[in-house]
């Protein structure tokens, strides 16, 4: 399906929530900006910034980045940026991380968004910066497939191990 330019993948039509993300297929999913969707086994509710990153990041980086990249300067809601923004920052992309910075950059963008981008920004170098505890030996692809795993646990648990991981893939370095 379609969620207003950004493809739904098949693999998402057996998760629980695919029920709120289907009724947003012919609507403007991005435009809603107080979507969310429900997950009762874990009585967890996403926002539409979480829900992006559910739909988008269990699957390859080259199915959906530039889409997402291209959709994010276009885009004129600053809830739908914001929620762009972090699934590029969550990418752990030098593609996406580019985005961000040209976005931030961009003086035509909205202030607020800008602003997000920043703390993205900074938050990424705090995150480079701030030592690893525990030593990984996993490359940077079998951590991108843990984090494709993981986000395709639709859980609270997923959500707090992110980090984590994310940290990881990040001192391995964006690629």
């Amino acid at each position: 399906g379609i969620c207003n330019g950004m493809t739904i993948f098949s693999p998402f039509t057996r998760l629980p929530w695919t029920d709120s993300i289907r009724r947003t297929q012919h609507s403007n999913f991005f435009g809603e900006e107080k979507f969310s969707a429900y997950i009762p086994q874990h009585a967890l509710t996403l926002e539409q910034e979480q829900c992006l990153l559910f739909l988008l990041l269990p699957t390859a980086e080259t199915f959906y980045l530039e889409k997402a990249e291209r959709r994010l300067f276009a885009e004129k809601s600053v809830v739908a940026q914001k929620s762009l923004l972090t699934l590029l920052a969550y990418t752990v992309t030098k593609r996406g991380d580019e985005a961000i910075t040209r976005f931030r950059a961009d003086a035509s963008q909205p202030g607020a968004s800008r602003e997000y981008a920043k703390l993205i920004m900074d938050s990424t170098a705090a995150m480079t910066a701030m030592p690893l505890f525990g030593l990984s030996f996993s490359s940077y692809d079998e951590l991108k497939r843990e984090q494709r795993q993981l986000f395709a646990r639709v859980s609270d648990e997923a959500l707090s191990e992110e980090e984590r991981l994310r940290s990881k893939l990040r001192h391995k370095g964006a690629r």
